[in-house]
């Protein structure tokens, strides 16, 4: 039985709030995303990267469908001004709800055979979002329902377009059950920030620091990025090397490239958040000298 209580705060959120541009926590939680590359410059990424999505160009939301504005950019090379670059780095390596990673591949490779997985989940060939979460093999069974219905129709929208290239050779057939399988094992530490995303608030974020030694990215860690993108996620993958890495995989039409100065072999991750720190400390000691100086000068 609902108390009146309840049935006042229902009808003021209905009246006050769900259909307005008014965000309130949770507003868009039933509703499926879909996303939006933004088309920026290298300085506006940075800036971007720090502002709610509610706040972003061409945020919306209709007829139970949150449109959300995301990027999804690779920086190669290093800028002139390393402890610049080192410091936008520092400043996405320490926003809320980020994966850094550096080691690849990002995923594992599905050995198992999707065939008669995605004959269950499937009404006349075409995957059905509810038989997807029946399966004995879908992974985000104890993520709230309404998430798990987003990402189940990420996926198939991810499956049934052509953002990912296929194999030589490879039938459309063969290419779905690849995808779908890549798909099942997106790991869970990721699935976490996602779960915490509030589509109107703060995105979560994958940063990819490619290190020369750290191996090359895989078609597998493609589609993981891809589909990330195409939940909410912002992806920044940063090359100083300026090498290929998802290039090989997916069509041209996702990923924003911005080409930097230089072209550095050497650079790690651990080395560059080292010049960041010893740039802090270094404007942190000069404060304290001119504080020091203009004290004995009073």
């Amino acid at each position: 039985v609902q108390t009146v209580t309840s049935q006042a705060a229902e009808q003021v959120q209905q009246h006050l709030y769900d259909n307005s541009a008014i965000n309130y926590p949770w507003k868009y939680a039933e509703y499926e995303t879909r996303t939006r590359i933004l088309n920026t410059t290298y300085d506006e990424l940075f800036i971007l990267s720090e502002a709610h999505l509610y706040l972003r160009e061409s945020f919306t939301a209709q007829e139970q469908i949150v449109y959300l504005p995301v990027l999804f950019a690779k920086i190669e090379g290093v800028s002139n001004d390393l402890p610049d670059y080192a410091q936008k780095l520092k400043r996405l390596q320490q926003r809320e709800l980020t994966h850094v990673a550096t080691k690849f591949p990002l995923l594992p490779m599905q050995k198992s055979n999707m065939q008669f997985h995605m004959r269950d989940a499937s009404t006349n060939g075409q995957l059905e979002v509810e038989k997807m979460m029946k399966l004995s093999i879908w992974p985000f069974k104890n993520m709230p329902i309404g998430a798990q219905r987003n990402i189940a129709r990420t996926m198939i929208r991810v499956i049934d377009g052509d953002y990912l290239l296929p194999l030589p050779g490879q039938t459309k057939e063969m290419h779905a059950q690849y995808l779908f399988g890549q798909l099942l094992l997106v790991p869970m530490d990721i699935m976490r920030l996602y779960q915490q995303f509030d589509y109107s608030f703060v995105n979560p974020t994958i940063v990819i620091f490619k290190e020369e030694q750290s191996g090359n990215m895989q078609r597998q860690d493609a589609v993981l990025l891809v589909f990330l993108s195409m939940l909410g996620f912002d992806v920044f993958i940063f090359s100083p090397g300026g090498s290929l890495s998802i290039e090989h995989y997916i069509t041209g039409q996702l990923l924003n490239t911005y080409r930097l100065e230089k072209i550095s072999f050497d650079q790690t991750l651990d080395n560059l958040l080292t010049i960041h720190s010893n740039g802090v400390k270094r404007k942190f000691d000069l404060l304290s000298a001119v504080k020091r100086f203009t004290k004995k000068t009073k």
